[in-house]
């Protein structure tokens, strides 16, 4: 077993300081201490155990994975994005956070296609599933834009509307009962 070299309290200051500023990764922490990638992971973990605190950052992100965010995040779920830059749900809103990116100033591609859309008379869960946006964002950009969606045909066998034709019926029986009591 070779010689144990312990940390100094300048490099224990930098490396909390590296943890807390949630941009550093492990090879630059431990190329600047002059220690092994694996010792700064280990040291890390000890540092942080029993404490809400992460990490390090693992991989860090390209330019052209930011702009990726940039594009896909306020037009598609998390989820989506989560695909198709071969991230984690936590790093996406970590990144999402850090860059000022908002969810609800939605963009979409073409305000025409959505209304040749809305002339078809497709409903806004239909025009969502081609443009790759959410409903609730449709809905939205729709009333921003003043653009007119036929709304979502409702079910004959919901369970409200059924008891709601139920209601009516007892009323019904009932005013046929008490009129006739009357009437005699």
């Amino acid at each position: 077993m070779g010689l144990v070299r312990l940390y100094t309290e300048e490099e224990l200051d930098y490396l909390w300081l590296a943890i807390e500023d949630k941009e550093s990764n492990y090879e630059d922490v431990a190329a600047l201490l002059g220690r092994t990638v694996c010792g700064v992971k280990g040291k890390v973990w000890k540092l942080t155990k029993g404490t809400n605190k992460g990490g390090l950052v693992r991989r860090l992100w390209t330019p052209d994975e930011i702009e990726k965010l940039r594009q896909l995040y306020p037009i598609l779920p998390i989820e989506t994005v989560c695909e198709r830059l071969k991230r984690t749900k936590s790093a996406i809103k970590t990144q999402v956070v850090r860059l000022g990116i908002r969810k609800h100033e939605m963009i979409y591609r073409d305000e025409n296609e959505i209304r040749l859309l809305a002339e078809q008379g497709l409903s806004y869960r239909e025009i969502a599933e081609r443009t790759g946006g959410t409903v609730k964002n449709l809905r939205n950009y729709a009333y921003e834009h003043g653009i007119k969606v036929r709304p979502e045909k409702r079910s004959e066998n919901h369970p409200w509307r059924m008891d709601a034709e139920k209601m009516f019926a007892k009323k019904e029986r009932w005013r046929k009962e008490h009129l006739e009591e009357t009437d005699e």
